[in-house]
C-alpha cells in the first residue's frame, strides 16, 4: 500500500533515530523530498519569476539559518537535504532559462550589426590605452581594424605581456589619435544594437555612456559558460578560449588580433549552441 507523505516522514524520522541520527537511506528519502520541493516550487513559482539568483540563494540561506536552531538534528538533516535538492532544482531551472535567453539574444544579434571592441593597455598603467581593435559584423561577414594610438607609442609592453603592436594579421594597422578612433566608433555604433567583447567591462570605457544607451552587450565569457557548460564563476583567457574552440591564434595582445579572434570564437560558440 502506498504511504502518505506524513507516514513516510514519520518512518524516515524513526529510521534516522534508530541509526543514531548518523545515516539516512538516500534512495528511500529521495522521491519524497523531490516531490515535496517540486510542490513548493510550483506554489512559489510566480514569486520567484521576479527574483534574481542572489535573492533566491539568500532565501535558502535564511532557511538554513532557521533550521540550525531546531532542537532535532534529524529534522534538521531532513529539511536541509530538502533545501539542497531545492537549490539544485532552482539552479537547473535558472540555467535553462538563461540558456534560452542567450540563444534568443545570439540569434537576433547574428541577424543584425555587431561592433566588437578590444583595448590593449600599458602593462604598468592600466589606464593608458596603446591600441584599439574593432571588428564590424554584418550579414555573416566581418572585418577588423587595428588602431595604434600616435601619442602613446613611447609606452611599450614586453615584461608582463608580449609587445605585439606591430604584428596585426588581418589588415594594415593605422596610426591615429584617440579622438579619431572615438569618432569612428561613435559613427559605427549609431547603426549597431550589439556590442561584443571578451571580458568587455574595461573595453567599454572608450565608449561614451550616451552611446551605450539601448545597446545590448555580448561577452564571450558569458557565452563560454553555456557553450561548454562551465560554472559561471570560471573565467577563461582568450588564448584558452581559442583552444577550447579548436581555433588557432597567433600574436595575442595585439588589440586587432584579439578582437578578430573574439569574433571567431563568438561565431563558433553561437554555432555550437544552435546545434545543441
Amino acid at each position: 500500500m502506498k504511504k502518505t507523505k506524513s507516514e513516510i516522514k514519520k518512518y524516515l524520522m524513526k529510521l534516522a533515530k534508530d541509526r543514531n541520527e548518523k545515516e539516512l537511506i538516500e534512495e528511500e528519502v529521495k522521491d519524497f523530498l523531490i516531490l515535496d520541493i517540486e510542490n513548493q516550487m510550483i506554489k512559489k513559482k510566480n514569486d520567484w519569476k521576479n527574483k534574481n539568483k542572489n535573492q533566491i540563494m539568500d532565501y535558502f540561506l535564511y532557511l538554513i539559518e532557521g533550521l540550525e536552531k531546531k532542537e532535532s538534528l534529524t529534522e534538521f538533516q531532513l529539511e536541509l537535504l530538502n533545501v539542497k535538492i531545492g537549490i539544485d532544482l532552482l539552479k537547473k531551472e535558472i540555467k535553462e532559462k538563461e540558456l534560452k535567453e542567450m540563444k534568443i539574444k545570439i540569434e537576433r544579434a547574428l541577424k543584425s550589426k555587431i561592433i566588437a571592441i578590444d583595448l590593449e593597455f600599458f602593462e604598468r598603467a592600466q589606464y593608458i590605452i596603446l591600441e584599439v581593435g574593432i571588428s564590424i559584423y554584418k550579414n555573416d561577414f566581418f572585418s577588423t581594424k587595428h588602431f595604434i594610438l600616435k601619442t602613446k607609442k613611447k609606452y611599450k609592453n614586453g615584461k608582463c605581456v608580449p609587445d605585439n603592436r606591430g604584428n596585426f594579421l588581418f589588415g594594415k594597422s593605422e596610426e591615429k589619435h584617440i579622438c579619431y578612433v572615438k569618432n569612428f566608433l561613435e559613427k559605427e555604433l549609431k547603426e549597431a544594437k550589439y556590442i561584443l567583447g571578451h571580458s568587455i567591462e574595461n573595453d567599454l570605457n572608450l565608449i561614451k555612456k550616451r552611446d551605450l544607451k539601448d545597446k545590448i552587450i555580448l561577452d564571450t565569457q558569458d557565452l563560454y559558460k553555456f557553450a561548454f557548460d562551465s560554472p559561471s564563476s570560471n573565467k577563461i583567457s582568450l588564448e584558452n578560449l581559442m583552444k577550447k574552440c579548436d581555433l588557432e591564434a597567433e600574436y595575442l595582445h595585439n588589440a586587432g588580433n584579439d578582437i578578430h579572434y573574439t569574433m571567431l570564437a563568438f561565431k563558433k560558440m553561437s554555432k555550437m549552441l544552435k546545434e545543441n
